[in-house]
């Protein structure tokens, strides 16, 4: 099979510093405007400095600074008793799925708005629960966040558990903001099984408008005429591959075969050996980070020395260190945004206080805290329904993108291809949908 083509961008190369977890995550959603470049890069092991060069976003409505939040909330707000908020989601150690974006995100919120003096002149009442990738244990992770009667629930980064727990969420009409962006937990689904509702904000980009993109960006910049799929055996995996083949059939590009795996896989031999006999171009990968570790790794293993485009949980693969230098050089993802570039001074405070740079669950678990503060001041209680009505009309400039409620209760609209090339976080192109 081919060498890696020659990419149509150039990039500027700035160099930050990458942290080694566990990773595991689930990914899940052109403009005219000309695409940002950018680059990360990795340095030695002990390392943990950040030079990344980038323009820092500014406050909007809501959004905080690196050194403070702002708000514009009129008259003040005025609590009676402290606004509570429970995460749903694992920290590193509590799984070999875990790791710890989504818990220092949300923790670097909580603590600069209660030094600030909370919301409405109480402090926030924060507390997470380590919910797992299995849906029935994210029902009782939900049910246990549910009987503790919060302000409003964030978390829950797997399609399997967002499917799973969003009805108990609309029977208890506790406003949530959940991270894994299946279709069908958006109010607008119209297919079967659906499960949005007016109580479920989803603070991902759409999995099967990345899904499109991807193929467009494919075929834009590899021109493929044979592409292989392999899609991880959950809502995500199957909703996105079929985007992917329709979109791939629309453009005349054979897809030479559709590969599975589950989350958890740790040998991906015959996915491999399968997707090898059918001689692609190219690879579609829709999976978890764990999975396309031990699948990029076993592609060199076999000779298979084609590119192949992963979403966002290819960036924590990258993280994990754990890619051969030719696996790591095949692989680009498309990730929601990468803080490290996009906003240098909050990237310097979070690495200073949990010593490595953060990704894009990070920037995002934390915009959600703010976004949460900030509809709650918009409602001026904490009443669920005032608090759900004012999440309908988000619009807040946060670290990784400007949210904006849309009509099925989405609120991200954006992502970014990179690759990893040489050791590096490339930004190849902007995307907005």
């Amino acid at each position: 099979m081919g060498e890696k083509p020659v990419k149509l961008w150039r990039r500027l190369i700035i160099p930050v510093a990458l942290l080694s977890i566990v990773a595991a995550a689930c990914g899940d959603d052109d403009d005219d405007a000309p695409a940002a470049e950018g680059t990360t890069t990795a340095p030695a092991a002990d390392e943990t400095t950040t030079t990344a060069a980038a323009a820092t976003t500014t406050a909007a409505t809501t959004a905080p600074s690196a050194d403070a939040p702002t708000t514009t909330a009129a008259p003040e707000l005025v609590l009676d008793e402290p606004v509570s908020i429970i995460g749903l989601y694992e920290d590193t150690g509590e799984s070999p799925a875990a790791q710890p974006y989504f818990a220092a995100g949300a923790q670097m919120a909580i603590d600069e708005i209660n030094a600030a003096g909370g919301i409405g002149g109480q402090e926030v009442s924060y507390e997470r629960i380590a919910a797992g990738l299995a849906a029935d244990a994210a029902v009782q992770s939900t049910l246990e966040a549910i009987d503790a009667a919060p302000t409003v629930i964030i978390g829950l980064p797997s399609s399997g558990q967002v499917i799973a727990a969003a009805p108990e969420i609309a029977k208890a009409e506790i406003p949530a903001i959940l991270f894994s962006a299946a279709p069908q937990a958006f109010l607008d689904y119209e297919g079967e099984g659906g499960v949005g509702n007016e109580w479920v904000f989803i603070y991902r980009p759409r999995n099967t408008a990345i899904a499109a993109q991807q193929v467009a960006f494919v075929n834009d910049e590899f021109a493929p005429t044979k592409v292989a799929l392999l899609c991880v055996n959950n809502p995500f995996g199957t909703a996105s591959c079929d985007v992917m083949e329709t979109e791939l059939e629309a453009l005349g590009i054979e897809v030479t075969t559709r590969e599975t795996n589950e989350f958890d896989a740790t040998d991906m031999t015959t996915q491999v050996l399968a997707i090898q006999n059918g001689d692609p171009d190219l690879i579609l990968n829709v999976n978890f980070p764990n999975p396309i570790t031990v699948f990029a790794n076993q592609l060199i293993e076999n000779g298979v020395t084609i590119p192949h485009v992963d979403g966002a949980s290819a960036g924590f693969a990258f993280l994990a260190g754990n890619l051969t230098d030719e696996a790591r050089d095949l692989l680009y993802g498309v990730e929601d945004c990468l803080p490290t570039l996009q906003n240098e001074e909050w990237s310097a405070k979070y690495e200073d206080e949990f010593g490595g740079p953060p990704n894009y669950a990070a920037a995002e678990t934390y915009d959600a805290i703010y976004i949460i503060k900030a509809a709650i001041e918009r409602a001026g209680s904490t009443d669920p329904a005032a608090v759900r009505d004012a999440l309908a009309e988000t619009s807040h400039e946060g670290i990784c993108t400007t949210y904006e409620t849309d009509e099925g209760n989405g609120l991200h609209h954006s992502a970014i291809v990179v690759d990893y090339e040489g050791g590096t976080i490339n930004i190849i192109k902007e995307l907005s949908f």
